[in-house]
């Protein structure tokens, strides 16, 4: 239910796009990675830990490096323009944003 109420959460930030749309979209990716950043930090703050050992490597000390590969992907994605490769990025990204939502509302 909890991951439910996040992925529709963060599903209000596409607009009235279809699903097909939303799920193909670059726009989703970034929206769910800044979710995704912006959760992370929260729950770190507050005792947490990264769960992601690539992440974690890429937070160290600051978000800079972590955020600066997430739009570098971002980019990618635009300049590719493949919906299948960003889909997959969708459904990595977006279920980790919704999880960490779901975390700091229970």
């Amino acid at each position: 239910m909890k991951a439910l109420l996040c992925l529709l959460l963060v599903g209000t930030l596409t607009g009235c796009a279809t699903i097909q749309e939303t799920a193909e979209s670059p726009e989703t990716f970034a929206a769910c990675k800044t979710v995704d950043i912006a959760t992370t930090a929260a729950i770190i703050n507050q005792g947490g830990h990264e769960m992601n050992p690539i992440a974690k490597a890429l937070i160290g000390h600051s978000y800079i490096p972590l955020i600066a590969v997430s739009i570098g992907i971002y980019l990618i994605l635009k300049e590719v323009n493949d919906p299948e490769i960003t889909m997959v990025a969708n459904a990595v990204t977006c279920p980790v944003a919704a999880h960490n939502l779901g975390v700091l509302l229970l």
